[in-house]
């Protein structure tokens, strides 16, 4: 119950109030005292006042403790509390409301108030700033509606079902598309298989209709093509335009989806030796931050956020990287804020061969998350390898060896830190003069399956 109390803000904990007093919701008593010691008990913040016999002696002081009735007191309110959730979701966007109201009238048959809200639900329809699969379905339902309306008063003449199908065919495939590419996304992580079922037939269908389509369905469409296929160009620089032309009529945690896709497909073209694409990933990066996509809740991942300082360092634009690092640090998460700064501070630093400012960040700081861990430890390899600094890196590389071995959470990253540390060990004791050893080396930077640092290993032996 207080876990529920804690995803409402102080307003809506008011409201949850007022709503709990209501006797057409709630006639308990009981129910409404508990409600509001839990409240009152919230703000003090003392677990003593949550006690379940402290609890039970406020609701009832002249009972004998019996724990199944605060049980079924709890119960009754958590359904109450869950029910004004729901209603404050519904009631938060006029259009669903509007249409359960239509669907009334259209039972009870009441023409004039059908026709009156039927147009002002389009009306309000037609004022969206979004053109998204909610606007779609909206349409279907209110097109619906009105066929169900007429057909009801004999009135064949007035039933457009060509509107009817085609809002339904819109929203159908806008939705397919969309679970299609998180299909894709999660199968080129976790290798599964998806049944394919209607997909084909949908493509098919919308490639067809391409240029009567909403833009919105294309977009889809066109995110799929390349999350399926990617050497598909064509399709990518469709994408991209569409994105430029509609992304202002879509809702911020869908074009954040759409500019993921975009990113991940620019990934796997500079992961098949195409560096180029380099450009297009900090080009969407950079557009995501101008429309605000990356924000949720007005804070930044801290994935986005190193994503971001990478791509930036790998075109070398160094003022740029600077500037996003100190302007976008106060929309990280206070929880990860000063690690993901300093992290990624040092990352820029070594970047400019500033050794010197990059080494403290990195020793200072402690990192709560494993991955930063990892990352920081492999940044402070390099950097004792550029310096010379040779016991200092062998120490470095025995300490991050137990790490690898110590935790179990790392997955498939642990063969990754495995090779680099194997590479590193071999890499400090070379004899550059020896051509059979080095050789040796770079035959094996240059054949293992997995290395994410293999570009500096080879800068290191001067390939």
């Amino acid at each position: 119950m207080i876990q529920l109390f804690g995803l409402l803000n102080e307003k809506e904990l008011k409201s949850l109030g007022e709503f709990i007093e209501s006797p057409f919701h709630n006639k308990h008593k009981e129910v409404q005292a508990l409600c509001h010691y839990l409240l009152k008990s919230m703000k003090l913040k003392q677990k003593k006042h949550l006690e379940a016999e402290v609890i039970f002696k406020a609701i009832y002081p002249n009972k004998k403790f019996a724990l199944k009735d605060l049980h079924h007191l709890f119960s009754y309110l958590y359904k109450l509390v869950e029910e004004f959730i729901a209603l404050r979701e519904w009631q938060a966007n006029p259009l669903p409301s509007q249409l359960a109201l239509l669907k009334f009238y259209n039972r009870k048959k009441a023409e004039k108030n059908f026709k009156r809200l039927e147009q002002q639900s389009r009306n309000a329809l037609d004022r969206l700033a979004y053109r998204d699969l909610n606007y779609h379905k909206m349409l279907f339902e209110i097109n619906f509606q009105s066929y169900l309306f007429s057909e009801s008063q004999g009135r064949k003449e007035d039933i457009n079902l060509h509107a009817v199908s085609g809002s339904l065919d819109n929203s159908y495939c806008i939705e397919r598309l969309k679970i299609a590419c998180y299909q894709l996304s999660h199968k080129a992580v976790f290798k599964t298989e998806y049944e394919e079922g209607m997909l084909q037939k949908v493509i098919d269908f919308v490639e067809d209709k391409i240029e009567e389509n909403p833009p919105v369905l294309n977009l889809y469409f066109f995110a799929y093509k390349v999350l399926y296929d990617s050497s598909d160009e064509i399709s990518f620089r469709k994408m991209r335009t569409s994105m430029i032309s509609e992304g202002a009529k879509i809702r911020a945690k869908d074009l954040k989806e759409v500019y993921l896709f975009a990113i991940n497909f620019c990934i796997r073209r500079i992961n098949s030796n195409e560096p180029e694409y380099i450009n297009e990933v900090f080009s969407l990066y950079k557009s995501g931050l101008e429309n605000r996509v990356f924000l949720e809740n007005g804070l930044l991942s801290k994935w986005t956020y190193n994503n971001i300082v990478i791509a930036g360092l790998k075109l070398k634009s160094f003022e740029w990287v600077e500037g996003f690092i100190h302007d976008y640090k106060s929309y990280l998460d206070p929880m990860h804020r000063e690690s993901s700064f300093a992290f990624n501070l040092a990352k820029f630093y070594f970047e400019k061969q500033d050794f010197k400012s990059a080494m403290p960040l990195l020793l200072q700081m402690e990192y709560d998350d494993i991955f930063h861990n990892l990352a920081a430890k492999t940044l402070l390899a390099k950097m004792y390898f550029e310096l010379s600094e040779f016991d200092a890196l062998d120490n470095l590389l025995n300490s991050f060896k137990v790490y690898i071995l110590r935790n179990k959470v790392i997955g498939y990253h642990k063969e990754n830190y495995k090779n680099f540390i194997r590479l590193s060990t071999k890499l400090m004791n070379l004899n550059m003069d020896d051509a059979d050893k080095r050789e040796k080396l770079l035959s094996d930077i240059q054949t293992v399956k997995i290395l994410t640092e293999r570009k500096w290993f080879l800068e290191k032996l001067e390939i």
